[in-house]
């Protein structure tokens, strides 16, 4: 399982913590370098106004967009 995923809506994108076993915490090498590849990713998406840094599992509860 990846670090992170990405999702799209519209204009926004949701980039999600995967490691709710662990409370999504970024304690591993390489983790903070996944979440800047996914971001510089989204800069480059001119589409994209908006992103939302979210964490999976209980600790994270997101509304509805």
């Amino acid at each position: 399982m990846s670090i992170i995923s990405t999702e799209k809506r519209g204009a926004v994108a949701i980039l999600t913590l995967n490691r709710p076993e662990m409370l999504n915490a970024l304690g591993q090498p390489g983790n903070g370098l996944a979440i800047q590849e996914a971001c510089a990713a989204l800069n480059d998406d001119h589409a994209i106004r908006c992103t939302i840094l979210t964490g999976a599992g209980a600790p994270f509860r997101r509304a509805a967009i």
